[in-house]
């Protein structure tokens, strides 16, 4: 099922502490629309310490916590292009053990086929393990499709293509997933949700490893993830 582009933010009026939802629907690209969905189709809920949740009224399923501290869109964008630079950097080198530092100490990071992880300690495990070996080790760049800043929430959502070198045949093979991520200042992100359709990101991924074995580019542990997946 294709991802529902919806996705809801608040506007906040701290002087008279009165919240209205907006949804914006549709990809920039697109054109946005911006509407007030009717007081019935609302869904807002408090929780301890005063943050607020938002469940999309289009797509449904939450966004996370939204905060009271705004951030202008010119920080978080700057802020992300930082982050994009580190994590190229990381997937040039190899080495992933800094990641997790983008991130505030209590940040979540939601990875929609392996979890939740919570702090930077689970980040740092989660991200060395995972791009350290087949598939993700072999990904040689994220270039990203498109992004849009919603200040009203402190968050940038954007389109990331994940690259695979060629196999030898010259042919290009690429998955892209949605990602979310929510800013906290100082340079730092609170939270990120990776949004994608795993299916997709196998069969991708075992196509590529068909046509770099045939010329001879797949190493051992490409190999033995063919012969476990090589069916699906």
């Amino acid at each position: 099922m294709p991802v529902n582009p919806a996705i809801s933010a608040i506007a906040t009026n701290v002087a008279s502490a009165s919240f209205h939802i907006l949804v914006i629907s549709g990809f920039p690209s697109l054109g946005a629309r911006i509407e007030e969905p009717e007081p019935s189709k609302r869904n807002l809920a408090r929780v301890p310490g005063g943050v607020l949740y938002v469940t999309s009224v289009m797509g449904g399923g939450t966004l996370g916590p939204v905060t009271g501290q705004l951030f202008r869109a010119e920080e978080i964008t700057e802020a992300y292009a930082a982050m994009h630079a580190r994590v190229q950097e990381h997937a040039r080198t190899g080495d992933w053990a800094d990641f997790a530092l983008n991130f505030t100490e209590d940040a979540d990071y939601v990875e929609h086929a392996f979890g939740t992880f919570h702090g930077r300690d689970a980040i740092r495990e989660w991200s060395v393990a995972t791009m350290t070996s087949f598939p993700g080790g072999t990904m040689t760049s994220f270039p990203l499709a498109w992004q849009v800043v919603d200040e009203a929430t402190s968050r940038l959502i954007c389109e990331v293509r994940n690259l695979m070198p060629d196999p030898g045949d010259g042919s290009l093979h690429e998955a892209a997933n949605l990602t979310i991520m929510t800013y906290a200042g100082n340079g730092l992100f609170s939270r990120e949700e990776d949004v994608y359709n795993p299916l997709r990101f196998l069969r991708m991924t075992v196509r590529w490893a068909k046509v770099a074995e045939a010329h001879g580019r797949l190493d051992d542990e490409g190999r033995a993830y063919l012969a476990t997946y090589a069916r699906s």
